[in-house]
């Protein structure tokens, strides 16, 4: 395994000091987020702290399995000792969490994007391919013992953030991350399975939604799909279950990015980007706000459907 790149002495420090911990995931938590703050709660837990784990969005059905024994209501938030904020590129991602994070004297943050504002009195940024990845090497830092119990939702991160390895962003690091925790946790076909090739009815009917109206543009390196408000009444499904529909606008032959697009409020949208290797769509992300790695990015653009569809389509024009 490569070295570590980053010393996380102060953090270690934090953690030692505190008796109580308050663990905040991102808004619309993922595999890799909720891996990262499940492990590390599970780890705190093992050093006789008490540490619970908040998120501003509800579960995803599929990674409830993770969560349960964890997670707990917004009350309680910011009367721990130490707040840490895991996979959360800004502020912003923190949710409703955010003011009390800011005005806390405690706070830590454990990130992998390279956009990351560094909101914490604390702050930890690699540039890995899974949040999970530094997790990982700081609880390897702090000489805890790996228990199946701590590395499972640490290997469901990696594999959710590198799309089971197929991304472009997955390397020496990320196998050697994984190859280490698959060492504790055993077969784990059955959650690969859960994660990557299994599909709620709900679902499989929004994701048709979507791709019954794909739009392309730049002569096919462009693919836009979007979900609107109507689509989830029709399908039954909920918000959560978009993840992933973005990876099917960039794996379409010929094409160099893809964009999913989410209404998420009245004249909302919430924009994922991935790309091919040579085009970074963090640029287009942080244009509008938002951020997120050079092949994996996302933002929220508020207009009219079409006038929203053109911005994010002129920007994306500056990249080919």
């Amino acid at each position: 395994m490569s070295a570590p790149l980053l010393d996380y002495t102060k953090a270690i420090e934090l953690i030692k000091k505190a008796s109580s911990v308050g663990v905040v995931v991102h808004v619309r938590p993922d595999g890799d987020c909720f891996g990262s703050g499940v492990a590390l709660c599970a780890a705190l837990r093992s050093m006789g702290k008490k540490a619970d784990l908040y998120s501003d969005d509800p579960v995803p059905s599929r990674l409830a399995f993770l969560t349960e024994g964890y997670l707990t209501q917004s009350e309680g938030f910011g009367s721990q000792e130490l707040l840490i904020a895991v996979d959360c590129g800004d502020l912003g991602r923190v949710g409703s969490f955010g003011s009390v994070f800011t005005k806390h004297k405690n706070t830590l943050q454990l990130d992998h994007h390279l956009t990351n504002d560094r909101f914490a009195k604390v702050n930890y940024v690699c540039d890995y391919a899974s949040n999970c990845e530094q997790i990982y090497e700081l609880l390897v830092q702090m000489g805890l013992p790996l228990t199946k119990e701590i590395a499972l939702p640490l290997y469901v991160g990696v594999i959710s953030d590198t799309g089971n390895f197929m991304n472009g962003n997955t390397d020496e690091h990320s196998f050697s991350t994984a190859a280490a925790l698959r060492a504790v946790t055993g077969d784990n076909s059955e959650v690969v399975r859960s994660l990557f090739r299994e599909n709620a009815r709900e679902r499989f009917l929004l994701l048709g939604l979507a791709l019954k109206n794909a739009r392309f543009y730049f002569d096919g390196k462009l693919c836009i799909i979007t979900v609107r408000a109507e689509d989830f009444q029709k399908s039954g499904a909920s918000t959560d279950q978009t993840e992933g529909f973005v990876d099917y606008a960039v794996n379409v032959t010929g094409t160099e990015i893809g964009i999913c697009m989410m209404e998420s409020g009245k004249n909302t949208f919430r924009v994922s980007l991935r790309s091919r290797q040579g085009y970074d769509v963090s640029e287009v992300a942080t244009y509008f706000g938002g951020g997120g790695h050079i092949q994996a990015a996302g933002c929220t653009v508020c207009g009219f459907y079409e006038d929203v569809v053109d911005r994010v389509v002129r920007q994306i024009g500056f990249l080919f």
